[in-house]
């Protein structure tokens, strides 16, 4: 081990030595541990989000840390090492030690600065250090000094030494926490402690040891203060003329001794002047009861009527209002009626009140029927049956139905205008206008066995139990059965055709949506923004061919019925398998495919596989539908994803989000998902249904998990490991080409 020997020479200090030594840092770099993201370890910065954690190794204890503004969250010891957790961005580092000194520094500034940059949020790294030794020798001092600490009450006051009859200002008594500290020279001195509005405190100190600290100076108020209470209280209290506002009830203080000119205010109330007599060291009262400027007035009227008070809406029906003194213009306002008005006149104290009621404005409805004597309800009201002539009815809109037992009602908007007759004449059918329509439109439409039309279509359907079907190109719809009478609500009918694929595998039912092929860009594109990666560029052009994805990440309970076992960390049997790797899905994959096939579930010439990477991107962005969103199905991940915000360090169901374009869930959070790719970088040629890179030492994994931020959520984030590692938030998604 090197040694240097420094002498330190001056004229103070003291002989002995101590072996130091020079920290220097050996090796830095990025690992794989959770204990950053998961587990009792996990801590948070000032921001609530998770530290990355920095492994020392090291079994000696006595380190200090130091990570410049981004600071410290915290320290471990554990065995062999030491953790530190540090916020997210942080880029350097200051280790020192009292035996050991500092840590090498490349900059000179004291800072070993991080060589991967910025430190990740929730992410491991190791780091291991090594020492050289240092011998440094120190002379005992010659002149002996002490420190004089003063604190003082109130705070912050200034603090004057003389020594030799000559006074000098040396500072101030600062805070508790910092009070006046300074080294002299033993002997002794005289002190004066002053603060404005307090008197000076002076005295006599002798500095005969390493450290003296006076008793607090506890300083006498040179000032009064004034207690001010109002009725109301809330006013506002200005003393002299200052700016400042107190609100009642008060205590101003300090005060010079004195008088002072006191004027307290309040909105709909007459201001108060006061002078008032302001005595050293005491508190003088005053109390003032300030004189109102309104009056109430009460204000009544018809049920929902609107009360206005000078042009502005205050309160319906009736009110009590609370009114300035002088002239105010009342008008009341209720629908279908002619508004009532009146001005008065508020005195100070002087309550009143007043009716005011709109006056009613009728028009006329005459009502047949066939049949007659249907039942009439207009406005919610039952007026009898039909034919009838309602005369008297508010003017204005109303919803009107005509009901019999047997028939289909008639529900129609109807207006009634001022002095106006309106008729209305209306025929009950025994059945009900159904509005049918199919996904695609076009399709043949089938009532019973017979063909009715081509979809959109209307049609009346007599009340009872019907069978409803479409066809087109061959494919026949769901058959629906309606169950028609004169009080359901069924209007209107939708007939699916589905290119989707459903399969159950020993009782566990999973959906694979079909893909249309198309081209897209691959990749970092414009809606990523300045959250893309390096590694997720150049975007380039894919073109892919039809296949199916599934609706859903894998659930356990298909794993289970498939392995026979369930290797997830969080259990629940809609939850997605996690904790695989790879080559666990691998060997799902052949089982599943082995059960299908045999059980005749899967053609010959179909098979189930991972995604290519390309293929999960496409999905992702929703295909052919895609709306160029930067999550799958949403620009706002909440919307669509279980992420570190609000997963609550767990996963969920699957589809318990908002699904995308194509009707998938999860492509973005929960858990990550496997893909078929060995990972490589990107090319900017176009490319059609490519595989990867031939060779590899990691496969692809997309979609972030419910422990990763936004930002590793994206449609074109790209992460990877090892085929044979397995973690709580690794899971898959399949496809079928």
């Amino acid at each position: 081990m090197k040694k240097i020997l420094i002498i330190a020479m001056c004229l103070l200090a003291f002989a002995f030595a101590e072996a130091q030594q020079g920290i220097s840092v050996v090796s830095f770099k990025k690992v794989g541990d959770t204990d950053a993201r998961i587990g009792e370890n996990v801590k948070v910065d000032f921001n609530g989000k998770k530290c990355a954690i920095v492994k020392i190794a090291t079994a000696m204890k006595g380190f200090a840390f130091d990570a410049g503004a981004m600071g410290v969250v915290g320290t471990d010891y554990k065995s062999g090492e030491i953790w530190v957790y540090l916020p997210e961005r942080t880029n350097k580092l200051k280790i020192t030690h009292p035996d050991l000194g500092g840590v090498q520094s490349d900059k000179n500034d004291g800072y070993y600065w991080f060589p991967t940059g910025g430190l990740e949020e929730a992410t491991c790294y190791y780091m291991q250090i090594t020492t050289d030794e240092l011998i440094v020798t120190r002379k005992e001092r010659k002149v002996q000094t002490g420190f004089l600490i003063i604190e003082s009450e109130p705070s912050d006051a200034e603090v004057y030494i003389s020594k030799d009859g000559v006074e000098k200002y040396e500072g101030s008594t600062g805070t508790a926490y910092n009070p006046f500290q300074k080294n002299l020279e033993y002997g002794e001195y005289y002190f004066r402690i002053s603060k404005n509005m307090y008197k000076d405190e002076r005295g006599v100190v002798n500095i005969n040891a390493p450290k003296v600290k006076m008793p607090k100076v506890v300083l006498t108020p040179a000032f009064g203060s004034l207690y001010v209470s109002s009725e109301p209280s809330g006013a506002k209290v200005f003393v002299d003329n200052d700016t400042k506002e107190h609100i009642t009830p008060c205590t101003i203080s300090p005060l010079e001794p004195g008088t002072h000119s006191i004027k307290i205010r309040t909105p709909r109330y007459a201001p108060e002047q006061r002078e008032v007599q302001i005595e050293e060291n005491r508190q003088s009262r005053l109390s003032v009861k300030l004189s109102p400027m309104f009056a109430g007035v009460t204000i009544k009227s018809l049920p929902g009527a609107e009360i206005y008070i000078d042009g502005t809406i205050q309160g319906k029906s009736s009110m009590v209002a609370e009114l300035e003194n002088g002239y105010h213009n009342i008008e009341v306002r209720l629908a279908s009626h002619k508004p009532a008005s009146k001005q008065i006149k508020v005195e100070p104290m002087r309550e009143q009140t007043i009716t005011l009621e709109p006056t009613p404005i009728y028009g006329s409805v005459e009502v047949t029927t066939s049949p007659f004597d249907a039942t009439i309800t207009i406005g919610g009201k039952d007026y009898g049956t039909s034919p009838l002539r309602i005369d008297e009815l508010l003017i204005g809109d109303y919803s009107i139905t005509l009901s019999k037992a047997g028939y289909a009602s008639v529900s129609k908007q109807i207006s009634v205008s001022e002095g106006d007759l309106t008729k209305v004449n209306e025929t009950l059918s025994n059945g009900k206008m159904i509005n049918i329509t199919s996904s695609p439109q076009g399709a043949q439409v089938y009532l019973d066995g017979k063909n009715i039309g081509t979809t959109p279509l209307q049609y009346t359907i007599s009340f009872g139990e019907h069978s409803l079907y479409a066809t087109s190109n061959g494919k026949k719809s769901q058959t629906q059965t309606l169950n028609l009478t004169q009080n359901s609500n069924i209007s209107n009918v939708n007939l699916k055709f589905s290119d989707n694929l459903t399969f159950n595998v020993k009782g566990v039912e999973f959906e694979m949506v079909f893909v249309e092929g198309g081209t897209f860009t691959m990749g970092a594109t414009a809606e990523q923004g300045n959250d893309a990666f390096d590694w997720e560029k150049p975007a380039h052009s894919v073109t892919l061919s039809d296949y199916y994805i599934g609706q859903t990440e894998v659930t356990q309970a298909l794993w289970q019925a498939v392995m026979g076992d369930n290797p997830s960390y969080f259990k629940g049997s809609n939850l997605p398998v996690e904790n695989v790797s790879w080559k666990d899905c691998k060997v799902f994959i052949n089982e599943l495919n082995d059960y299908c096939h045999n059980k005749g579930l899967l053609s010959a010439d179909k098979n189930f596989a991972l995604p290519t990477e390309a293929q999960w991107e496409y999905a992702a962005r929703g295909g052919k539908k895609s709306v160029g969103f930067k999550y799958s199905g949403d620009d706002n991940i909440d919307r669509v994803a279980w992420y570190t915000d609000n997963s609550n360090s767990k996963t969920h169901p699957v589809a318990s989000k908002k699904k995308n374009e194509l009707g998938l869930y999860d492509m973005t959070g929960n858990v990550w998902e496997w893909c078929q790719d060995w990972y490589g970088k990107y090319s900017s040629s176009s490319q059609t249904n490519p595989q990867g890179p031939s060779t590899g030492s990691d496969r692809v994994l997309r979609g972030g998990s419910w422990n990763y931020d936004a930002r590793h959520c994206r449609v074109s984030l790209r992460h990877d490991n090892y085929p044979s590692n397995g973690f709580i938030n690794y899971g898959l998604r399949l496809i079928v080409y």
